[in-house]
C-alpha cells in the first residue's frame, strides 16, 4: 500500500513517479509521471507501479553562502537548478521542469 509522497517506480517503463492521492478503502492511487497522471489501483486493474530505490539528492544555489552571509542580497541569488538570478525555470509540474531537475541531478 501506498501512501501520499511515495516514490514509485513503473515496472513497464521504468519511469519514476510521486503519488499524489491514495485511498486505501478502494487501494487506488493516483500517481504523477514525467508531469502527466495516472491513476493505478489493485481493483480490477493491475497496479503496475512498486516502491522505488530511493536516493536523496539535494542541489543548492552556489550563491547561497553568500546570502547566508550577508553579502548578497535575495535577488541575486541564482536558482539552484536552472542556475539564473531571477529563476526562469519551467513550470513546476511540466516535462521540462522534470527534465531540468532530472539533469541537475545527473540522472538519465
Amino acid at each position: 500500500m501506498f501512501r501520499k509522497g511515495d516514490v514509485v517506480r513503473d515496472i513497464a517503463t521504468g519511469r519514476t513517479g510521486i503519488v499524489q492521492h491514495a485511498n486505501p478503502l478502494t487501494d487506488r492511487y493516483e500517481i504523477q509521471f514525467d508531469g502527466a497522471f495516472r491513476n493505478e489501483g489493485r481493483d480490477g486493474s493491475q497496479l503496475t507501479a512498486t516502491p522505488a530505490d530511493v536516493a536523496l539528492s539535494v542541489i543548492t544555489s552556489a550563491d547561497f553562502g553568500a546570502y547566508a552571509a550577508g553579502q548578497i542580497d535575495a535577488t541575486q541569488v541564482r536558482c539552484a537548478l536552472c542556475e539564473t538570478a531571477p529563476c526562469e525555470c519551467p513550470e513546476f509540474g511540466t516535462p521540462e521542469y522534470f527534465a531540468l531537475l532530472d539533469r541537475r541531478h545527473n540522472r538519465s
